[in-house]
């Protein structure tokens, strides 16, 4: 009997949803018409008209992931919750594979952690640093 990936829904209101799922041996994400198709058969995330929704609904689980501290975000295969210890002291982890000899981690470009973490509800741009 095989396991069935714990899923998390995201846009369950909107059309089309977006579901990521947390099994490295699925299609890392799904997009469904709900309307169109209910029993979530067609996943539309390879189809090129909907690629741009599909970036905004990833950037969207991302900020998500980093104001509760989800545990599920990974890059490079490392937690970047149980990592923050290791950023807090300056270390960086890899923005991508080690093995990409073309582009190696943090070669060149920003780090993927967010300078400043925002709160919910914060307007970009405003500082969030704690004194005291």
């Amino acid at each position: 009997m095989s396991q069935v990936p714990e899923i998390t829904r995201e846009g369950r209101n909107f059309r089309p949803t977006f579901i990521r799922s947390n099994s490295s041996t699925a299609s890392s994400h799904e997009l469904f018409d709900l309307d169109a198709d209910p029993e979530e058969i067609h996943n539309l995330a390879g189809e090129p008209e909907y690629e741009a929704q599909l970036v905004e609904l990833r950037a969207k689980i991302e900020e998500w992931q980093y104001l509760t501290d989800d545990v599920w975000l990974f890059k490079d295969g490392a937690s970047a919750i149980t990592s923050q210890g290791y950023q807090n002291l300056g270390l960086k982890l890899p923005d991508r594979f080690d093995f990409d000899t073309k582009r190696p981690g943090n070669a060149v470009g920003p780090h993927w952690a967010p300078i400043q973490r925002k709160e919910a509800g914060q307007e970009a741009g405003q500082d969030t640093t704690k004194l005291g």
